[in-house]
């Protein structure tokens, strides 16, 4: 037990290969099961979205206006009315989508958006994993329990 190699052959092929792919696989899943689903494809649905828009979000009128002179101020864009807002939602969102877009460019790796990235991929992850984890649990134990692979397991007691 003492001469373990982590760098051999069985290490790479079996410890290390597996779980580099899992983890790759895991975040892409979490990102489109999680991210997708609930924020819709390419964030038309994300909470800064519907806050710039009249119908949605949880803030009054006039702190929607102010943020929306504030925005275009600083990147040129242009909102949607609220008459244009209930005439063509789609475009309207598109249009605050696309000014969270560039704020977001803006901001870049500021502190504040850098941390809550983290957070946020961390737990989107996180969720994803425990979600793999129980289906491969199932998964093994409907493979090896018909076929009573679990004595090592549970049948044998330790002679001291």
């Amino acid at each position: 037990m003492n001469n373990i190699n982590w760098w051999d052959e069985y290490e790479i092929k079996a410890r290390y290969i597996p779980t580099f792919l899992s983890v790759i696989t895991m975040c892409n899943l979490g990102k489109i099961w999680i991210e997708q689903s609930v924020c819709g494809r390419g964030g038309e649905r994300f909470p800064t979205t519907d806050m710039l828009l009249y119908r949605g979000g949880f803030i009054s009128k006039q702190r929607k206006e102010q943020l929306r002179r504030r925005i275009s101020d600083i990147s040129g864009y242009t909102f949607s009315t609220e008459e244009e807002e209930r005439t063509d939602s789609s475009n309207a969102r598109m249009e605050a989508r696309e000014a969270v877009v560039h704020v977001r460019t803006k901001i870049g790796h500021g502190v504040m958006a850098f941390h809550y990235n983290i957070g946020y991929s961390f737990f989107r992850n996180l969720i994803t994993g425990v979600a793999w984890a129980i289906i491969g649990g199932i998964g093994c134990s409907v493979i090896y329990l018909p076929e009573s692979r679990w004595k090592p397991m549970g049948e044998e007691k330790l002679q001291v």
